[in-house]
C-alpha cells in the first residue's frame, strides 16, 4: 500500500511538473 501511495504522489508530482513546464514553454513561444 504505501508503495502505490508513493507512486500515485510521484505521479501527481511528476504531472503537475509537465504541466508547468508545457505552460512555461508555450508562454515563452
Amino acid at each position: 500500500m504505501e508503495d502505490q501511495n508513493d507512486d500515485a504522489v510521484a505521479r501527481s508530482k511528476r504531472r503537475s511538473m509537465i504541466k508547468r513546464q508545457k505552460a512555461h514553454s508555450g508562454w515563452r513561444s
